[in-house]
């Protein structure tokens, strides 16, 4: 069972570099030579390789590694993985093959026909059954049986990692955590949407909460929908939801859609309460069963001192989510995300009817790279979308509004990978 791990470690560790080993060396050819090979089915072949298929030459390369990574069970893991470098290798470019050998090193299992890839060609001599001897010239015996290649890995080591053939495989320095729960663990949204005290209906977050509801479940979590809490049930919520957390879980999301704060998030009632407030009912001292597990918020508000006026006028207008207070505060321990949809004393805009820029991209990004990105380098992906939106632009520009930038803030100690 550890070969397993290792093997789809050192594939998941490589994702960025083999999806781009893929697409250099011929997405569709990889695709068809890994159908070949038996290593994806053909329906799985055909929905990479469909035109109809509104995918890009790395979106393919990604749901192919994808496909491969789920596809490692116990005893099929060595040929599968040899295959698969085999096939890249010899149909890539020197950048291509460089990976291979990075992730063959990672692996560190025993990959035959890889292996050979690297011996000078020898005549092969008939050696008759009787004459055969099971030892090398040194007297240590063979353990392959050609008598080159070790079935430890150890000569692909020593060939690409030095002298050294003991335990030493390069690994990466990055902890991730394990996500390995089914459920990885409870989910909960807090849509706030109409105010007691007249303030602007958060026209467009019911899209959002729909959107999020959806992709959580996807990342199989079970999802809890809350709407319209005053700042006190805010809290509440996360202490009732918390006594549902269970010592299978490996994580615990929370997002919240309101009007916000500089520091935190409004009820319904006008009242804010801080991300500290809300982060502590999930620290060590309150739930023992998420210490050292992922502790994610996603957060939709502005984080403005003075409250701004919109000027829209309905339709899919784009609107900020207001209010003000003091600097943010966040909770010392570690296992915590918090990614929020602007910077410090900026606004967070909202379209009035398909939802806020941050959630909607949040939510297609987890959609598209969750089988193959960590967190972090989906939240950069997210941050991109943002500062480069061009309706955000525009609105921006022309009204005179201050530019939003998503941000996040962690205590993450390592990688959290979804799938």
């Amino acid at each position: 069972m550890a070969y397993v791990k290792r093997a789809k470690d050192a594939i998941r560790i490589n994702t960025t570099d083999l999806t781009g080993a893929i697409v250099s060396s011929g997405v569709f050819d990889i695709i068809s030579k890994c159908a070949e090979k038996g290593l994806i089915t053909t329906a799985v072949e055909n929905e990479l390789a469909s035109s109809s298929t509104n995918h890009s030459d790395e979106r393919r390369a990604e749901r192919l590694i994808h496909n491969i990574r789920t596809s490692l069970f116990e005893g099929t893991e060595e040929k599968l993985m040899d295959d698969f470098l085999c096939i890249l290798y010899n149909k890539g470019n020197i950048g291509a093959r460089a990976v291979t050998k990075k992730v063959a090193s990672d692996y560190g299992g025993n990959l035959p026909e890889f292996q050979k890839l690297f011996l000078p060609h020898q005549p092969t001599k008939q050696i008759p059954p009787n004459q055969q001897d099971n030892t090398s010239s040194n007297g240590e015996p063979n353990t392959s049986n050609d008598g080159n290649i070790s079935q430890d890995g150890s000569w692909f080591k020593k060939t690409f990692l030095g002298a050294h053939t003991g335990n030493e495989t390069k690994q990466s320095p990055v902890f991730s955590y394990s996500m390995s729960a089914k459920p990885h663990g409870l989910a909960l949204i807090i849509n706030n949407v109409r105010w007691l005290n007249g303030k602007d209906t958060r026209h467009g977050s019911d899209a959002d909460a729909k959107k999020l509801e959806k992709i959580l479940t996807e990342l199989c979590y079970k999802v809890i929908l809350k709407t319209d809490l005053h700042a006190t049930k805010m809290k509440a919520a996360l202490e009732e939801v918390r006594r549902d957390v269970q010592d299978s879980h490996d994580s615990f999301i929370c997002c919240i859609l309101s009007h916000g704060t500089a520091d935190g998030v409004e009820g319904v009632d006008g009242n804010g309460i801080t991300v500290l407030e809300l982060a502590e009912t999930l620290s060590p001292k309150y739930c023992e069963m998420l210490k050292g597990k992922p502790k994610l918020f996603f957060i939709q508000a502005c984080r403005i001192k003075d409250e701004i006026v919109s000027d829209s006028t309905g339709g899919d207008d784009i609107v900020p989510d207001k209010p003000g207070g003091t600097p943010i505060s966040l909770p010392p321990d570690a296992d915590f995300l918090f990614g929020y949809g602007t910077t410090h004393e900026i606004p967070a805009y909202r379209k009035q009817v398909s939802g806020s820029f941050y959630i909607q991209a949040l939510c297609k990004t987890f959609a598209e790279h969750s089988s193959s990105l960590s967190l972090y380098d989906m939240l950069s992906i997210v941050h991109q979308k943002i500062a480069t939106d061009p309706d955000l632009r525009k609105y921006c520009d022309e009204g005179n509004h201050p530019w939003q930038m998503a941000e996040m803030v962690s205590t993450l100690r390592g990688n959290v990978y979804f799938k």
